[in-house]
């Protein structure tokens, strides 16, 4: 069931993202408490924190700290909902360096639920993933057309075979576990 909710979320995240050309504003907590690094954050709000960003293919591309990252939304809404990192060309990183390059972007309320790995047809897994709880995300997307519990994903494209090293990082608003 996680395979399949990992693969769904970054079907979710990575293929029908494309933002239409007219955003519904995503309805964020009554109070204004709602904080966080990026994920949740409308895209105006965003690029105040970090400035504009250049279109890519299917994402907006920003440098943020000298490292590039691809942020997209989710069709009808204006909030960010995936945020993804990758290694330089031929190069991979430990897990816990590819974790600090994509937790600055985490809601501040952010929880770490469960760690687990994805199935793989090779020797070891595809990904390992992070599942996250945060109440504020649930809130700033409540209204949406993405239906969330506050879960999000953060997943780590791992190298293969018996290197563990990590090639990029996804965090991405997920489905209910």
């Amino acid at each position: 069931r996680r395979a399949a909710i990992a693969a769904g979320s970054a079907g979710m995240a990575l293929g029908v993202l494309g933002l239409a050309a007219e955003r519904v504003e995503a309805r964020r907590a009554s109070t204004g408490e709602f904080s966080s690094g990026g994920l949740g954050l409308s895209f105006a709000e965003f690029e105040a924190r970090y400035g504009p960003g250049t279109a890519g293919q299917g994402a907006q591309i920003y440098a943020i700290g000298g490292e590039t990252y691809a942020v997209l939304g989710t069709a009808g809404t204006d909030a960010v909902t995936s945020i993804y990192w990758t290694a330089k060309p031929q190069q991979s990183v430990e897990p816990d360096e590819a974790l600090a390059k994509i937790a600055p972007f985490f809601p501040d309320d952010a929880k770490l639920r469960e760690v687990y790995t994805t199935p793989a047809a090779g020797i070891t897994p595809f990904a390992t993933v992070h599942l996250y709880k945060s109440a504020g995300l649930a809130k700033a997307l409540a209204g949406g057309p993405t239906v969330t519990s506050g879960n999000f994903l953060v997943a780590f494209q791992l190298v293969g075979g018996f290197d563990t090293t990590v090639t990029g990082v996804n965090a991405f608003v997920g489905a209910k576990p």
